[in-house]
């Protein structure tokens, strides 16, 4: 790797009033701060400033960072004349190269861990039947990140996940949450943390945004209350149970569907949510005339402790007239022919739990 030179950082000059004390520090100061940050962190950086998103991509520093991270993995040669043909590492290069590189290998290696145990799918729900073991096993977990009108941050780990057949329920409580009518946006990110071994170093893990809900323009829906607490519904998935009289959030929880979750958890960035190939339907199962057909339906119906109901429908279809923006429309149970419905016993119950009481609510 050749020896970093003064001509080798970006001369920036921003306008003294934007000026601070970290942008007054030369730049191979600020280089050599930011060489001890980790890849996560550094891609978050690049996001704050003209200033620190030049400087954050410097060749040089990623890499020494992809070499640091797969130097034992790369290819070195074996004689003085393969010596000769190697180019060098930095130096006739497009710029960000090895910063695309170290993404583009981590995300490989990542994808080559858990691809393979997602390969046997259910027959009967069409998921991968190892999610859950593949998402407990590489050690994933979600953070909530709330943001009040005054643009201040509070970021939760996930008090409690649970797990059924064909999603899982996160719950976040315990927090110091702004009041309901405060919240600008909600943030949902996958997180890896690394298991190291000594407990006492802390590694950030790599956040991948799975969605940001926009409080101003989601307007949430009123479904139960009890005693102590009042829910709201916010598509897609999010409930927020809020204190009656107070205003304030008591916990958060949101529903996640297993399609694609571990790609979702792991391969999108900390500001870009991953993005799923469009996969078009097959050409057998076009029909200029019906639309599509031959599809099946697996619904599971749950609270956050136990399963109410569930069905298995075959051999679906749909008019052209259904598809709209990609979304197809599966009508399986008419409202007017009786014996197609199914009576419940009792009513349904969402439990509560906050960092110190509980409940339930019917709705």
């Amino acid at each position: 790797c050749p020896e970093l030179q003064k001509t080798d950082f970006p001369q920036i000059k921003p306008s003294p009033c934007e000026e601070g004390l970290m942008e007054r520090l030369p730049s191979e100061i600020l280089i050599k701060i930011l060489s001890y940050l980790d890849a996560s962190s550094l891609f978050c950086l690049s996001h704050v400033s003209k200033l620190f998103h030049q400087l954050a991509n410097d060749d040089v520093m990623w890499h020494k960072i992809y070499m640091s991270e797969f130097a034992s993995q790369t290819w070195k040669p074996k004689s003085a004349d393969d010596a000769a043909l190697k180019v060098d590492p930095v130096e006739d290069r497009l710029a960000g190269h090895w910063k695309k590189m170290y993404f583009r290998t981590m995300a490989g290696q990542e994808m080559n861990k858990w691809r393979r145990e997602l390969r046997d799918i259910s027959p009967y729900t069409g998921l991968p039947r190892q999610t859950e073991w593949v998402l407990r096993n590489l050690n994933v977990s979600w953070e909530l990140t709330v943001r009040d009108l005054l643009g201040r941050e509070l970021t939760l780990e996930q008090s409690r996940a649970y797990f059924f057949e064909s999603s899982v329920v996160v719950r976040w409580s315990g927090g110091s949450f702004p009041k309901y009518h405060h919240i600008s946006n909600i943030q949902l990110h996958g997180v890896r943390k690394e298991k190291l071994k000594s407990p006492k170093v802390r590694k950030p893990g790599w956040r991948s945004l799975i969605l940001k809900l926009d409080m101003k323009t989601q307007r949430g829906r009123f479904i139960g209350k009890d005693r102590l607490i009042k829910l709201m519904h916010l598509s897609p998935g999010f409930i927020i149970g809020i204190w009656r009289g107070q205003n304030s959030v008591a916990f958060i929880m949101v529903s996640l569907h297993f399609h694609k979750l571990v790609e979702r958890s792991l391969l999108g960035s900390p500001v870009c949510p991953y993005s799923e190939p469009v996969d078009l339907p097959p050409v057998d199962n076009s029909d200029p005339e019906f639309g599509l057909h031959g599809y099946t339906l697996h619904f599971v119906l749950h609270n956050t402790g136990t399963e109410i109901m569930s069905g298995h429908f075959r051999q679906l279809s749909c008019h052209t007239v259904q598809i709209q923006r990609g979304l197809v429309e599966l009508k399986v149970i008419n409202r007017t022919n009786l014996s197609q419905h199914r009576s419940l016993s009792g009513n349904i119950k969402l439990p509560w739990k906050s960092e110190a009481l509980e409940g339930s609510v019917e709705v």
